[in-house]
């Protein structure tokens, strides 16, 4: 079955024109750079002096599906529905939310995983890899809100700490039976890189981690399907209507 791509542009203007929400300051606040549209590099989150970022004490992971991919974009293909790659847009969404993994990772990991997921199914090929197209195009803030969202700055005494209780939170939710690991693991992840990769990995082999649920934008598409197809009943109907005033009871006179 060939499939059909739609590309929607939502919101292009507030993308290209994204301004920086976050300053430097103390007391730990983030210190967050937001480059503009078409930008090939986006800043990782960073803390002020004296701070280092942290994943959040109850570290949610969720996915909006392959459908939402690209910041004010969006690309349908095949219908909507779960794609063979789903599982690859799931781990992407999963990435820009775990605290300092770097936008370009998540999205060359995206690529790789698709491209491995699709094998040599042409359609799947084509549609994985205009979703990777879009990545490039869509700015730094999907990422930066993710990111923002995801982690907290903290001092570098307590910050052993806080990676510790995040991790018994994610095994405490998702994998019971490695909890005793944790302890060791946050001491061999001791920077926020390390921490975050740690986390990626985890998600790989966990992946129920990962709620999955409708984002605005697929909602956005299914509402616009939807209009469309109740228009096109409404149409038909009237097509109908017009046939019955049109009806001749002489017809039935008609002998065979």
């Amino acid at each position: 079955m060939t499939t059909i791509r739609l590309l929607f542009i939502f919101n292009a203007l507030s993308v290209l024109y994204a301004a920086d929400s976050g300053s430097g300051g103390d007391g730990g606040k983030p210190d967050f750079d937001m480059p503009g549209f078409g930008d090939k590099v986006c800043p990782s989150f960073r803390c002020s002096t004296g701070h280092v970022a942290v994943p959040k004490p109850r570290p949610k992971y969720i996915s909006y599906g392959c459908e939402d991919m690209g910041g004010g974009m969006m690309v349908m293909a095949g219908g909507g529905g779960r794609e063979p790659f789903s599982p690859c847009c799931d781990l992407w969404h999963a990435c820009y939310q775990t605290c300092g993994s770097p936008k370009k990772l998540c999205d060359d990991s995206f690529k790789t995983c698709s491209s491995n997921a699709c094998g040599t199914d042409e359609e799947c090929k084509k549609s994985s890899d205009l979703k990777g197209m879009m990545l490039q195009f869509a700015g730094c803030e999907k990422y930066d809100q993710a990111q923002r969202s995801s982690c907290d700055c903290t001092s570098k005494e307590t910050a052993e700490k806080k990676r510790l209780g995040a991790l018994n939170y994610f095994y405490k939710n998702h994998a019971p039976d490695g909890q005793a690991k944790a302890a060791g693991l946050v001491k061999k992840a001791d920077t926020t890189a390390k921490m975050a990769a740690l986390i990626r990995k985890l998600l790989e082999k966990y992946p129920k981690a990962i709620k999955i649920e409708k984002g605005s934008q697929q909602e956005m598409m299914e509402r616009i399907m939807r209009e469309t197809g109740e228009k096109k009943k409404e149409e038909d109907t009237v097509v109908i209507e017009e046939d019955v005033d049109d009806f001749d009871d002489s017809d039935e006179k008609i002998e065979l």
